[in-house]
Order: structure tokens, then C-alpha cells, then sequence
């Protein structure tokens, strides 16, 4: 039983050790109101939608309950469209599933998301990444704002 047990703990601590690598996420949001918002990331997977239970909590009409995911897989941080009614547009593309680059914007409604991450080259150290993510680390789930912008929580109705 105890072997099950370990089993478990090494796997989340394998998953933490690898989405480190693309943590923290910055989002830059322009919203459907033209204000611009910046949140801070800091656990992967996470959804983005108008639902409390979302990770990102987005005010556009035009955005479902539960939008998208974002996700690691492997080095690349990827979105998946979650059956959103009205889509998830890359480069003015709509997409099922992508992979997001630092710089992509995503077009979620009349939402545009921008993102802002350290891409991880092969080069890099992976203590370092692991450092970063230490030095970030903040509850499962939750987004905080960078240099005291708000969170996208407070545009709520």
C-alpha cells in the first residue's frame, strides 16, 4: 500500500516539476470594454471562462461558462477550445487545440489574451526553473495581480 502511495506523490510532484518550466504565465487582457488587465498564472491546467470555478475569471458575454484549457504538454504550453460557442482564435484563426508561443494572442469573444512566459530552451538550467517556480509559488488555481493591476475577478458584474 505504501508503494501506491509514493507512486502518487511522485507523479505530482513530476507534473509541478514540469509545468514549472512555463510558470509563471503572464496574461494580458484586453477586455471587451478596451481595459487592459495583466494576471499572473502560476498553476497549470487552468480554465478560462465566466464560471466562479474558472481559474481565469473573464467578464465578456461572448465567452461560455467554461471557454478553454490551458494545459502543458511536454515543453509547450497548449489551449484547447472547450466546445466555447463562439470559439477560441489564434492569429485570427479559429482552433480546436493549439500550441501558444510567448507573444500569442488569443481572441476568446471580444476578449484578446496576450501571452507572456519564459520559453524554456534545452540550454537551460533546470534548477533554475525550479527556483523561479519556488519563488512564485502561490495556492493552486489562483491568478494574482503584476505590479498591483487588478485581477480579472473584480470586472464582475
Amino acid at each position: 500500500m505504501t508503494d501506491s502511495k509514493d507512486t502518487t506523490t511522485d507523479a505530482g510532484l513530476e507534473a509541478a516539476a514540469m509545468s514549472a518550466d512555463l510558470l509563471p504565465l503572464e496574461l494580458v487582457i484586453l477586455d471587451h470594454y478596451a481595459r487592459q488587465l495583466r494576471c499572473l498564472l502560476e498553476t497549470l491546467p487552468a480554465i478560462l471562462g465566466r464560471d466562479e470555478k474558472d481559474d481565469v475569471r473573464l467578464t465578456d458575454p461572448w465567452i461560455s461558462h467554461s471557454h478553454c484549457e490551458l494545459f502543458q504538454q511536454g515543453d509547450a504550453l497548449v489551449v484547447r477550445d472547450l466546445d466555447s460557442k463562439n470559439g477560441v482564435f489564434m492569429h485570427g484563426v479559429r482552433i480546436r487545440e493549439a500550441e501558444v508561443l510567448p507573444g500569442d494572442c488569443l481572441t476568446l469573444g471580444r476578449t484578446e489574451i496576450t501571452f507572456r512566459y519564459r520559453f524554456a530552451t534545452s540550454g537551460e538550467n533546470p534548477a533554475a526553473s525550479e527556483t523561479t517556480a519556488a519563488t512564485h509559488s502561490q495556492a493552486p488555481g489562483t491568478c494574482r495581480p503584476i505590479t498591483g493591476g487588478p485581477v480579472t475577478e473584480e470586472l464582475l458584474y
